[in-house]
């Protein structure tokens, strides 16, 4: 069956899966476009290595960037504040707010000033109002809002970006509050569908909150971050009229039917393994009737070789033995 983008409303866990896979197939396309713009702008060789330098060596395919700074927002910069909660208390840097801001506008619209804004918090400061927040979340985890609020307080951090500064602390349970995100599970088609206008407000991230916990409730506790990868995927190829949709559904597709004849090949290798240990088995154990012949005739040459054994003519087990004859003669 063809891989399709489901609805937030009726997605099963099925779904969230095929779509979470296309994920980093996405992802790719999107670095090798935005890369192969890059180049387009170069008006030479020598600017054209420049940029590829100052963006960490892109090379040709050029998904080096997207992928350095997802690999930032979902597993480095996590890992870091886990690491930091488990010796007693957790925060952010100053440097790490930056690499998930900047990710940030990579994945949504850029907004040149903002850069500048956050950068113009202190280091101290910065630690402080983070370090702050997640206490106040791990007090009540189901209302994050005294939290996000607290994030607020940062210059340039207004409620999605503190949603998204949370859900660092917290991916299980907390939603960034991106524009895919809240329109797949906030989804009005009245209202434009994908191309809904946010007011980014805290209202609007309480309806998001709320439909990502019911959804949540629905499919058994999934983890916020794959559903915020499947709306990512439906709201970029949803709205796609650049041919994107079609190269990452086909190859999504040709992935999955990969998968599918690798799993066939291993099941076919695991029951030939199985078929050839018991036909093993079968071959060093004895057959009943044989192993009973065989105790038979044991016990046969056991009684011959003690009758080999006695002696004969004077001793019958039914006769006296010889010194009792002898007594007798007497």
């Amino acid at each position: 069956m063809p891989i399709t983008l489901p609805s937030a409303s009726s997605l099963t866990l099925s779904q969230l899966s095929e779509t979470t896979a296309l994920y980093p197939i996405l992802l790719k396309r999107l670095g090798m476009r935005d890369a192969g713009a890059q180049q387009a702008k170069a008006k030479t060789k020598a600017t054209a290595k420049k940029k590829e330098k100052e963006k960490g060596g892109l090379g040709g395919e050029g998904e080096g960037e997207l992928v350095g700074l997802d690999r930032l927002r979902y597993e480095e910069v996590p890992g870091r504040v886990r690491g930091r909660k488990g010796k007693g208390k957790a925060w952010l840097e100053k440097g790490e707010v930056q690499s998930v801001v900047a990710w940030k506008l990579k994945h949504g619209k850029f907004r040149p000033q903002l850069p500048a804004l956050v950068a113009s918090n202190s280091e101290d400061a910065v630690e402080d109002i983070t370090g702050s927040a997640f206490m106040l979340y791990d007090q009540d985890p189901s209302d994050p809002f005294p939290a996000l609020k607290r994030l607020a307080e940062l210059k340039g951090i207004g409620p999605a970006t503190a949603s998204l500064l949370l859900s660092i602390y917290d991916e299980e349970k907390v939603p960034f509050f991106s524009d895919e995100l809240f329109r797949w599970v906030c989804w009005q088609e009245e209202e434009g569908g994908w191309e809904r206008k946010i007011k980014y407000d805290w209202k609007e991230y309480r309806m998001l909150w709320e439909g990502v916990g019911e959804l949540r409730r629905r499919l058994g506790e999934v983890k916020v971050v794959e559903v915020e990868k499947a709306a990512f995927v439906c709201g970029r190829l949803g709205v796609d009229d650049g041919g994107l949709r079609e190269e990452v559904l086909e190859e999504g597709e040709s992935g999955r039917e990969e998968q599918r004849r690798e799993v066939e090949h291993e099941a076919r290798e695991t029951e030939q393994e199985e078929h050839e240990k018991d036909n093993e088995g079968a071959e060093k154990m004895p057959l009943m009737g044989a192993s009973d012949d065989k105790a038979d005739g044991s016990r046969g040459n056991k009684k011959r070789k003690a009758n080999e054994k006695a002696p004969t003519g004077d001793v019958d087990i039914d006769r006296p033995g010889p010194r009792q004859s002898k007594r007798n003669r007497k």
